[in-house]
């Protein structure tokens, strides 16, 4: 089985350090025009943004399974045919990577997965998946407390490591994450639940890039 995957170096040098039985062939592309070129068994696009131009040219790479990173946007906003992925840095390298996908794409999953040698779970398709809601609330609610000076940074992401045993605090994840990722995140969730409204802290240190 041949797969392309379109990465940015850094995530290209995560996937290489996943523990992964390869049976696959695996291309990687310059960019979307070579990967559509090399007409793959399964192509994996985790540069994906959700411009109309960018989803036809992928549209045309279907019937074989299309998988985009898209945390902030369904299925039903890019293309019902397509398979989700949590492509974020730090989660795409982990033991098993958040997927969500129509039920006639469940075994396009699978053989592809099964060839990467990549554990997985299946998740909803709904905005955010499961663990990146959950990062990015923590986040949020970190640049909540650090607009209130309750902490510095350093001194909420060292509280959370200890207090929690997670490998990072938010802040760190935030910058691992690109903060601008999680404000998408946080913006499209808030439509819908005022729990996710970004802390002002967060919308100004974005603002400032």
């Amino acid at each position: 089985m041949r797969i392309a995957i379109l990465a940015n170096e850094s995530l290209r040098q995560e996937l290489l350090q996943k523990k992964a039985l390869y049976s696959a062939d695996i291309f990687w592309p310059g960019n979307l025009h070579e990967m559509i070129a090399s007409k793959p068994d399964a192509s994996i696009d985790l540069l994906f943004e959700p411009s109309a131009e960018r989803i036809e040219m992928l549209r045309q790479m279907l019937p074989a399974p299309v998988i985009i990173h898209s945390v902030s946007f369904t299925t039903a906003a890019t293309h019902p045919s397509f398979i989700r992925v949590n492509g974020w840095p730090g989660f795409i390298g982990g033991n098993k990577i958040e997927i969500a996908a129509g039920n006639e794409q469940q075994e396009a999953v699978q053989q592809t997965m099964n060839a990467l040698g990549w554990g997985y779970r299946i998740v909803p398709d709904q905005v955010g998946m499961i663990a990146p809601r959950i990062v990015a609330m923590i986040i949020n609610e970190a640049y909540l407390a650090l607009g209130e000076q309750v902490s510095t940074k350093e001194e909420i992401d060292t509280a959370m490591k200890l207090g929690t045993n997670y490998p990072f605090g938010p802040f760190e994840w935030s910058e691992k994450i690109g903060l601008r990722n999680v404000k998408e995140l946080l913006d499209s969730l808030s439509n819908t639940d005022e729990r996710y409204i970004p802390a002002p802290a967060l919308v100004q240190e974005v603002s400032s890039f």
